[in-house]
């Protein structure tokens, strides 16, 4: 059986790098021990990866890649852009800017999107509770969709729909995406968690003053499950700490 590009033994968190945690044992142990769990099984159409957030004068925020490919590579100062490019993009993936109403052009949340497709049922697919699909600011690029699904109308079978306030936006307009259930419990395990998906997989979208999303039933609000890193919470005009956060699956390494 040939192997995904993403698998990985265990997920781990260099110190150095900024994210919270260390070496997950169970993590490492139930990898190990379940090899032929490890096998990607397909990602549906409209999946969020690489979610990235920035605004004028910082710096770039969230994990900013998907599966080794950056999401967003310059910062922004004042209101110009920096040599503003569409990046290189994971095979099957496409690049979205979503924005971010109130913040000059070229700020806001950027992401990759899977563009692929497969036939599996949009109940049984392997990725973890609280996956996001179809995220978008309705109004910036409305096209976006999950499983043929416009998030600002309904979700398929299995996800829920989920939406976030963008304050400075019209009525009508704001962050819509649909979070998956895992009606089946097809993805419990750490092997699933480990090496079923790319890292950068972005998990818990929420909104911090609705707190509307989890991953993997753990409420964003309160942090992510092991082998994700928080970040947030973004939204032009609101208070710091307000906003729309979310968990990324942090990069793995190979355990020798």
């Amino acid at each position: 059986m040939t192997k995904s590009p993403w698998i990985a033994v265990a997920s781990l968190c260099a110190v150095a790098a900024g994210c919270d945690g260390g070496p997950d044992p169970q993590d490492i142990a139930q990898a190990a021990a379940e090899p032929e769990r490890t096998q990607r099984v397909g990602l549906p159409t409209g999946f969020t990866c690489g979610l990235a957030y920035r605004r004028p004068g910082s710096g770039i925020h969230g994990n900013n890649e998907c599966a080794g490919f950056t999401t967003l590579i310059h910062s922004t100062t004042d209101t110009r852009c920096i040599g503003e490019n569409a990046p290189l993009t994971p095979a099957g993936f496409a690049w979205v800017p979503d924005g971010d109403r109130g913040l000059p052009s070229c700020n806001g949340f950027y992401h990759f999107r899977f563009a692929g497709s497969n036939a599996i049922a949009s109940t049984r697919f392997r990725v973890p509770r609280g996956t996001a699909c179809g995220f978008k600011e309705a109004c910036n690029d409305s096209g976006e969709r999950c499983l043929g699904f416009d998030a600002n109308v309904s979700c398929p079978a299995g996800w829920t729909q989920r939406i976030a306030s963008d304050l400075n936006a019209p009525n009508g307009c704001g962050f819509v995406w649909c979070e998956y259930q895992d009606p089946h419990d097809l993805c419990t395990t750490a092997a699933c968690r480990v090496d079923n998906q790319p890292f950068g997989l972005t998990c818990g979208i929420t909104d911090s003053d609705r707190n509307n999303g989890q991953c993997l039933g753990q409420p964003t609000t309160s942090g992510c499950p092991a082998g994700f890193t928080r970040y947030g919470f973004f939204d032009d005009g609101r208070s710091a700490g307000h906003g729309v956060g979310w968990c990324a699956k942090r990069r793995p390494i190979i355990v020798p």
